[in-house]
């Protein structure tokens, strides 16, 4: 939207050029307003704000003069960035107000999506897949021992928190990756501190469990304080402690492998080749010199010895 106003107020007889630090919306320009003919239909129709991309194309292809969208690097300086950061913070503080966009003028996209009374602007089958998620999600957070363990419910961002479990995809495509379910659910839970202890285990199966004093002192209950607390578990705690401190360079090189690997291609590929001779005598007697001039082609040079008079 503040890439159509930008186009919009300014004379249709005069230049642009945008800088934005957003590679991707700079990328979109290119395909869905740029080279809007030359990009599939498919493409056109199913990209997320797809109208507004089609409002823009039109506006774009009604100016005399020339629009063009560059990128540049975030953070590096550029007066304009600092300025574009200062006036959006600045912006952010104040009263907005609605721009309501008349879709209308364009004809390239002729049907669109609403839910409740509002104009989809995601694909809509990724619309519906999040609904599902979305609704799976409400259960869970509707259960009663979620809202005790968690005092609170209403301040935590769950949004995020459901991508950190889910990795983005709905709910009903990791019944086949019980491992991955596992273990992103069980980050979140630390996250809350609502781990399975012996205080919860205790409250779900009493018939089970006859009480729940931690394992290793038999002193208290086992609950989530407890769990960091116990003075029997420090050994262990340390232990833990020292393995991961000793990991950090292994991860580290880990990190750093793909953009290193990355870096010695490009130096390899835009490394100068210097031809080299090799002299090379054979049982004849005759003098080769092989001249090299990359690692697949060899020029051979023949000096014949000369003859008996």
């Amino acid at each position: 939207m503040g890439l159509i106003a930008a186009i919009v107020a300014t004379p249709p007889r005069q230049d642009i050029l945008v800088r934005l630090d957003n590679e991707g919306v700079v990328t979109l320009y290119n395909d869905l307003v740029l080279n809007r003919h030359k990009t599939l239909p498919r493409k056109r129709q199913r990209a997320s704000h797809a109208c507004l991309w089609a409002v823009l194309a039109t506006v774009v292809a009604e100016r005399v003069g020339r629009t063009a969208v560059q990128w540049i690097r975030g953070n590096s300086g550029e007066k304009g960035n600092v300025m574009a950061d200062a006036i959006a913070t600045n912006a952010v503080e104040q009263d907005t107000t609605l721009w309501h966009t008349d879709f209308s003028t364009q004809n390239d996209i002729t049907f669109t999506a609403s839910y409740h009374g509002q104009q989809l602007e995601l694909y809509l089958r990724q619309f519906l897949k999040q609904q599902t998620t979305i609704r799976q999600h409400q259960t869970w957070t509707a259960q009663k021992r979620v809202k005790r363990s968690i005092s609170d419910l209403s301040d935590v961002e769950w949004r995020s928190g459901l991508s950190i479990i889910h990795d983005k995809r709905p709910v009903h495509t990791f019944f086949s990756s019980r491992g991955d379910t596992s273990r992103r659910t069980q980050h979140i839970k630390k996250l809350h501190g609502i781990l399975p202890t012996l205080t919860v285990m205790q409250a779900r199966h009493p018939d089970i469990y006859a009480d729940a004093l931690c394992c290793l002192c038999h002193a208290a209950p086992e609950d989530d304080d407890h769990v960091w607390t116990c003075p029997n578990s420090y050994s262990q705690q340390q232990l833990i402690w020292e393995d991961a401190m000793a990991s950090i360079p292994k991860w580290g090189r880990a990190a750093v492998r793909k953009t290193n690997e990355d870096a010695d291609t490009r130096h390899r590929k835009n490394k100068p080749v210097h031809p080299t001779l090799q002299p090379r005598n054979d049982s004849n007697g005759t003098n080769h010199r092989t001249r090299s001039c990359g690692h697949h082609l060899t020029l051979l040079f023949m000096t014949c010895p000369p003859s008996n008079p």
